[in-house]
Parts: structure tokens; sequence; C-alpha cells
């Protein structure tokens, strides 16, 4: 009988087995039984098995979930008595796919296992990578610069740096405010000329008003002493000069360009380092092709610039080792500093105070007028996108929808004016006799609560002009009516918050913080007033832009009033009329601005209202880069108040029992 080899079961009745389950058990469906038993009964009963494979020989392994692996294994049927051995076949390996020779790579099909993966670590499915990243604000409307910094932009920023470093005094208002900011504007200014940044007429010419306004705020330091003031002012500057360098006319453009600055400024430290790289590679690169031209010239050149850098640098050595030693010399005895002169006597100064919160505040400032003057170069170098944020808003509430909220609103604020007109503007005695409360009180207690009703009421007119409908005729006069009449009960809720403000003044007297938030009111009727006439066309591009503008004439017009200055006046006359409690206390803690109104108390008052003052002026006199003209006129004051006019606050207690 002649013995036939083994047949490989067809791949058909292979496919019948299941995939291996985790735990390793093939499973075996009925089908794939069946196709075995048939296998089985086709074979002699006395054949002898096929030998098992060798301990060495790769192991088939379990069929996987997958329906893109490799091969399956396939299984060795028995074979008869005597007939040559015959190991089972194994998986094809990797490389022996149809159409691929032996010893080329081979391909691999997105979402299955990669060649090579070992069998023992083939996971029951193989997932698609996961997809890119959407690119962000960056990537799509603001690239930054495609080229690395050049000399401008870098002696631009070291121009604001130093200036920064030298003429900032940090820790009072001065001139050296004013002069920091104007050295880091012209470098910005210079930069944008030359940028070719893509920028509209109209567009340039409010970036220059926005940068005349930072200059006007910065000012301020230079004629008024009061700390709040400046700060505020300080930081109205800083959003206009980034408004300068970045534009911005709708209110979400303008609140991006608002805060673009301090974002260009980090983003500018790799810039301005591929820069300072470019600019020395070239300056060498430039200097090997020159000695290459010509060897000789370039090598007397060198000569000749060696020579001329020594002698400068012994210049420098000369004048440093003279400023070092002979300010510590001055500064230990004050005749041989008479002796030396002034300018030397000012470099005593300097190393008098020289410690290392000093040197600690000179490295910040430096540190700080760079990164902001980088940053406004990088802006108007290469300034955001901002045209998708000019669109309008997509009509998104209907008629109906936005007119029961605003008319619910419009009759709140009808009520509520009403109320008003009969409690304070109207004679409403026997109404707040019935209440319990004074006129002082009633205005108190409702004030603050007014500034935020009124604050909230901006929100709500510029969310419903942003989004509610406006296709038809009907739906452009109703909103008409309602953002007109809540804009107008609005100014009478205004009025009412200033109306009590100077009521409860008039029992309390006036403080800073009365004097701010009246400004603060004033400011916002403006803006109601300028939503009205917004209404007409229902259309002002212009608004945006008018509303910053508002607060920054606001704050510049305080600063007119001197308002530490008007508020100690205002003190001093109710006193002296009425004869009402006035606060020395806090009176002797104004800024200098209050002097020349304080000096006109009498003089028993006016020892403790001073005392404070004239030790501030005393005790820490200005430099040139801190000079102000309050400080100097207040010092001219007390110098001819005497030096008797100035004392202690020991009696002022009996002249403040209630304290405002």
């Amino acid at each position: 009988m002649t013995e036939e080899p083994a047949q490989p079961v067809p791949p058909h009745q292979d496919a019948l087995r299941t995939p291996t389950p985790v735990d390793g058990t093939p499973t075996v469906t009925p089908a794939a039984e069946e196709a075995d038993g048939a296998v089985e009964a086709a074979a002699p009963a006395d054949a002898p098995q096929a030998p098992p494979a060798q301990q060495d020989a790769p192991q088939a392994p379990a069929q996987q979930a997958p329906a893109q692996v490799a091969a399956p294994a396939q299984v060795a049927a028995p074979a008869q008595p005597g007939a040559p051995q015959v190991p089972a076949q194994q998986a094809p390996a990797a490389q022996q796919q149809p159409g691929v020779h032996p010893g080329q790579p081979v391909p691999h099909t997105p979402g299955t296992p990669p060649p090579g993966w070992p069998q023992q670590q083939r996971p029951m499915y193989w997932t698609q990578p996961p997809p890119p990243p959407r690119p962000g604000f960056f990537e799509t409307r603001w690239k930054g610069p495609s080229t690395p910094a050049g000399k401008a932009a870098v002696l631009g920023t070291a121009a604001g740096a130093v200036g920064a470093a030298v003429a900032v005094p940090l820790d009072r208002p001065g001139v050296g405010w004013l002069i920091s900011a104007a050295v880091a504007a012209a470098a910005v200014g210079l930069v944008a000329r030359t940028a070719g940044a893509p920028v509209s007429s109209g567009d340039r010419v409010a970036r220059v008003l926005w940068g005349l306004a930072a200059l006007a705020l910065l000012s301020v330091g230079t004629f008024r002493a009061a700390g709040w003031l400046f700060f505020c002012c300080l930081l109205a500057a800083l959003g206009c000069a980034s408004l300068a360098a970045a534009g911005g006319r709708s209110m979400r453009a303008m609140a991006v360009g608002a805060v673009s600055v301090p974002l260009a400024a980090l983003r500018s430290i790799p810039w301005i380092g591929k820069g300072v790289g470019v600019l020395l590679a070239q300056r060498s690169a430039a200097k090997r092709a020159e000695a290459q031209a010509d060897p000789v010239a370039a090598a007397q050149k060198d000569d000749g610039g060696v020579r001329g850098a020594r002698i400068f640098l012994a210049v420098i050595v000369t004048i440093v080792l003279l400023l070092v030693f002979g300010g510590l010399l001055a500064s230990a005895d004050d005749a041989f500093a008479e002796l030396l002169g002034r300018p030397l006597k000012y470099v005593a100064d300097i190393f008098k105070d020289l410690d290392i919160p000093t040197i600690f505040v000179w490295t910040l400032l430096l540190v700080t007028g760079g990164l902001f003057t980088a940053g406004g170069i990088f802006l108007v170098t290469a300034p955001p996108d901002l045209h998708r944020m000019e669109n309008p808003g997509k009509a998104r509430i209907g008629g109906f929808e936005f007119a029961l909220p605003l008319g619910a609103l419009v009759l709140l604020f009808a009520g509520f004016v009403a109320v008003q007109f009969t409690v304070l503007f109207a004679s409403g005695t026997n109404v707040l006799r019935t209440a319990g409360v004074s006129h002082a009180e009633y205005a108190r207690s409702g004030f603050r609560q007014l500034i935020i009703v009124t604050v909230l009421t901006l929100i709500v007119i510029a969310a419903s002009a942003r989004w509610a409908r406006r296709e038809t005729p009907k739906d452009r006069l109703l909103l008409r009516i309602l953002l007109g009449g809540v804009a107008a009960l609005s100014l009478v809720i205004v009025a009412s918050a200033i109306y009590r403000l100077s009521l409860y003044q008039d029992y309390r007297g006036w403080t800073r913080e009365r004097i701010f938030v009246g400004a603060v009111e004033i400011g916002l009727g403006l803006i109601f007033v300028l939503i009205l006439l917004a209404g007409i066309q229902l259309k002002a591009e212009w608004l945006p832009r008018a509303v910053a503008g508002t607060a920054v004439v606001m704050l510049l017009a305080l600063a007119v009033v001197n308002p530490e200055r008007f508020m100690a006046e205002q003190n001093v006359a109710r006193y002296e009329k009425s004869g009402k409690i006035i606060d020395l206390f806090y009176l002797r803690a104004l800024s200098a601005d209050a002097t020349p109104a304080l000096a006109d108390l009498p003089a028993e008052m006016r020892k403790c209202a001073l005392s404070q003052i004239a030790k501030e002026l005393k005790n820490d006199p200005d430099t040139w880069y801190s000079w102000n003209y309050s400080r100097k006129q207040a010092r001219k004051v007390i110098a001819d108040l005497g030096p008797g006019a100035i004392g202690t606050c020991q009696d002022a207690f009996r002249f403040d029992n209630e304290r405002g």
C-alpha cells in the first residue's frame, strides 16, 4: 500500500476556528470539529503520527481575533506507517507574502501590527493613530515674524532695557517713567516704519493716538504725587501701548490687543536671541570674506582695530576706577565729596545707597524694560490677525426672546427711577422718616449696589446688541426702543448714584475712594450717552474705541483736577464753614499734592496734618529721574511756613472724635 504524504488542512477549514481568547484556550466551532473529523476519517487508522516539532523550532502561535494578521498556521494530517515524517507546517513568515521577494522590506498596512511584532505581545486589535491637534491662535492668527530679529530690533530692545534701568523710579511717581516710555516708544516706532506690516491708514492714525494717550498717562507721574492715581494711569498706559502696537476695532479685538504686549514680550525672547546669533554670524562671515579678498588690508585693519579697542578699553577702565574709588571715598567723607564736586557727589550718592536690594531692582528694571520693548517691536513686526474678530456676531435671539427680558428690565428700572424721584430728587422726607433713616444713611445704603447695576446693564446691552436679530424693520424698531429705554433709565440710575455720593460726602467728607468712584460713575454716564447715539443706526464700529477713549479721558481729567488737593480743600472748607469734624489722621496720610490746601489749616491742626508729608520729603529727596512737580511745590510751601510750622499729632484726637 502506497503511503501518501500528509496533506495540510485547507485554509477555508482552518478559518472556521474562532480567535483565541485572552486566557489562551482555543475555542473550536462545531463546523471546525466536523471538518477535522472528515480529515481524520480519510487517513488510515494505522498510519503513524507525524513527529512533534523540534524543541528549538519556532512554535505556531494561536490564532488572533483581528482579520488583518499573518496567514494562519497549517494543521498536519496523520501519515501512514512507513511514510516519511513531515513536520507540521509553520505560519509563513512576514517576508513570504505574495509579491514580496526575499530580502525586500515587507510593506506595512496602516491599522495592522508592524512586521516583527512579537506574537506574544500582539493586541486583540490595532487602533488608528490619534488625529493631529487643531492649530491654535498662535498658529492661525499670530505666527510671529518669519525671520530672526534684525539689527534695529536688537538695538531698540537694548535701548529700552537701559532706559528703564537708568530712569525709572520704581518707588514713586517721577519724570523717569515718561523718559523711559519715550525711549521705548521711539525704538518701537523706528522699527514699525521699516517693518512693512499691512496697516490701513485709519488704523495707523488710531495707533498713533493710542501711543500718545499712553505717554500722556505716564506724564501724570511728572506732575502728580498720588501713588494710587499714578498706578491707575500706569495700567491704562500699558493697555493703550498694547493697542498702539496690536490695533483692533471691535470689543473682542481690543480685548486681545490690550493684553498682547505681555504675551509678545515672552514670545520675543527666542526671536531676539536668534537675531543676536544671526548678527554675530554675519559679522564673522564678513570678516572672513574681507580677509580672503585682501589679506594685507585686513591685517592692517585688524591691527588698527585692536589698537583702538585697547585705547578705548583703557579709557573705560580709567573712568570706572575713578568713579568706583572716588565714589567710595566721597561716600566715606562729605568734605572730600564737596571737594570733588557735584558730578562725583552724585556718583557717591549712588554708591552710598548701593546694596543687594538696589542691585536687584536695577536688574529687574533692566529685564522688564527690555522685555516690554522687545514685545512692542515683536508686535509691530508681525501683529496678530484680528480681522475675524471684527465681524459682527451672528443673530441668534429672536424678537420675542430678547423683547421679554429687556421689556421686564425696562419696567423694573422705571419703577426704581420713580422711587428715586420721590425720595432723592423730590421732597421725600416723609418716606425717609417712615423708613427711619437719614438722607446720608439712605445714600450710603445703596450706592455700591447701583454701581454694580450700572456695570451689569452695560453687559446686557452689549450682549443684546451683538446677538439680537434685526433682519426686519419691526425687529430693528423694537430693539431701538428697548435698548434706548434701558440706556435712558440707566442714566437716571447713574445720576441717582452720584447724588447719593454727594449727600454722603457732605455728611462724612471726601476720601480717595469716594472721589475715584464718583469719577467712575461720571464715566459710565458718558458711556450710556454714547450707547444712545449708537442706537440711532444700530451700527457703530466706533463705539468700542470711544468707550476705551472715555476711560482714558476720565483718568486724565481726574489728574488735572488733582484729586488729593481737591479732597483736602473741600474738607478744610467744610470744617471752616460748619465746624464739622475733620479727620486729621486721614489728611496727614495724603501725598504731597495736598500740601498747599493743608497749609491753610489753623496752626495747631496744620502741625499734625503736614507732619508725615514733611518727614517723607526730608528723608527721601528726589533725584533727577524721580523729579516731581507736586513734591517740589510741597517743599517750597513747607520752607515758606518755617521750621516751627511742623509738629506732631499728640492732640489731634480732639478734632476727630468721630472719624468718617
